[in-house]
């Protein structure tokens, strides 16, 4: 595989991961960290609980990516060593 198709594939992966980390930290907001919702209330549990089920997706699409990626760095560093 040529190698500007191998940088090509690592860079969108890590624009990938970089997404969903914005995802996963914008689930959670500085008033909800507080135990507040939107409209100043305590959170109820279901709230809370909503929350910490965006956060948990963002960080296992993270994982997920970031899992895909390793192919990339392996083949990389294959060719880098067959120079």
């Amino acid at each position: 595989m040529p190698k500007c198709l191998l940088v090509q594939g690592f860079v969108k992966s890590l624009l990938d991961v970089a997404d969903n980390l914005e995802r996963a930290a914008g689930s959670v907001t500085d008033q909800s960290l507080q135990g507040l919702n939107s409209d100043g209330k305590a959170l109820t549990a279901k709230q809370s609980s909503k929350l910490l089920k965006g956060l948990m997706e963002g960080v296992h699409l993270t994982d997920r990516i970031l899992v895909q990626v390793r192919p990339y760095t392996s083949v990389s560093n294959r060719h880098e060593h067959s120079i």
